[in-house]
């Protein structure tokens, strides 16, 4: 190498795109590993994807059964084959039409999906229904449906507020990387 490019760092365009979605994918790792510090007893996951998260979360001593829910069918079976376990159940439901029957859900967990929802009241519907105490949830900070066409809404703690408050007050927030939001909310 030349003298022009010591001292830098050289990597390939795949190297670097290997690398942000490595570091992504581990961003949102740890909003599940953090989700697991608060998640106890019956635990419903909206929007649990590929099962991945739904499986961390399964770990805790404090949670005693989760239920995986996703509207994709290919997600939940991706999430039955690689992420199943005795404490796991994964449902195909949109969560506007999931019924918790009559057993109660402690903690609902939502991390990076309350954006997407058409109308992010169903989530609110979806708690009241489970009759959860706990939330846990995850949202963009910066605004972001300009670019990502999956994003139907820029969610702020503002919106959580109108929400939720005055049945459920807001016990902790935490950020990452001025990027997202994680917000923990208790019945009161």
């Amino acid at each position: 190498m030349n003298d022009g490019i010591k001292e830098r760092i050289v990597i390939t365009n795949n190297e670097l795109t290997e690398i942000e979605t490595r570091f992504s994918n581990e961003m949102h790792v740890r909003r599940y590993a953090l989700a697991k510090m608060f998640a106890e007893g019956k635990v419903l996951d909206v929007a649990c994807g590929c099962g991945y998260g739904t499986f961390l979360l399964q770990k805790s001593e404090f949670v005693k059964k989760i239920i995986g829910i996703d509207k994709s069918e290919e997600a939940i079976m991706w999430a039955r084959k690689n992420f199943g376990t005795d404490k796991t159940t994964y449902n195909i439901t949109d969560i506007k039409d999931y019924d918790t029957g009559v057993a109660e859900i402690d903690t609902v967990v939502c991390l990076e999906a309350i954006e997407h929802l058409e109308d992010p009241k169903i989530l609110f519907d979806l708690v009241l229904r489970s009759k959860a105490h706990t939330v846990l949830l995850s949202y963009p900070i910066k605004k972001t449906k300009h670019y990502n066409k999956f994003h139907l809404h820029d969610i702020t703690l503002e919106d959580i507020k109108r929400l939720f408050i005055p049945l459920f007050n807001i016990m902790d927030t935490y950020e990452y990387f001025k990027e997202f939001e994680f917000v923990v909310l208790k019945r009161i």
